[in-house]
């Protein structure tokens, strides 16, 4: 297991308390869903499809599996050891390659959780927010564009 830093540690535990929450929203509103709920949503928020209401469990169980994935990649030694790189990394920058690592995987499962959440929450509710939706998904490229700079930024520095 890798050590993390606080604010890892406070993004992971935040990813993993809104998976909570949105098992808790499901388990609750799942009895008060007609059988027919909306699954498919025009970019203008109209609903264009509709799926049973046990689907709602696929979508969960699709956002588990990915934060859970985020958060076992996070503290796997061995992601690291072989993490593949456009970029020369030497054994004196790779612990700060690293941490980098970890904090773009920590703000892209924040990205990832908190736009699986909102798409849980358009499909139980029947309504899809437009102008939030693509908030997240827009951040998390910019995350990773973000953090694949700064990896590449600290690759290309010259030792002094």
């Amino acid at each position: 297991m890798q050590n993390l830093t606080i604010k890892q540690r406070i993004l992971d535990s935040f990813c993993l308390l809104l998976c909570a929450g949105a098992v808790v929203y499901v388990i609750t509103v799942y009895p008060t869903l007609p059988s027919k709920i909306p699954t498919n949503f025009a970019a203008n928020g109209e609903i264009t499809g509709y799926s049973s209401k046990t689907s709602l469990f696929i979508l969960l169980g699709v956002m588990l599996f990915m934060t859970a994935s985020f958060s076992v990649m996070l503290r796997l030694r061995a992601f690291y050891r072989n993490m593949n790189l456009p970029w020369t990394v030497s054994k004196e920058k790779l612990p700060r390659v690293i941490s980098v690592t970890k904090d773009l995987l920590c703000w892209s499962n924040l990205c990832v959780t908190v736009g699986n959440a909102t798409l849980l929450y358009a499909c139980a509710s029947g309504t899809l927010y437009t102008d939030v939706l693509w908030l997240p998904y827009v951040i998390l490229a910019v995350v990773v564009v973000w953090f694949l700079w700064r990896i590449r930024k600290i690759c290309k520095e010259r030792d002094i």
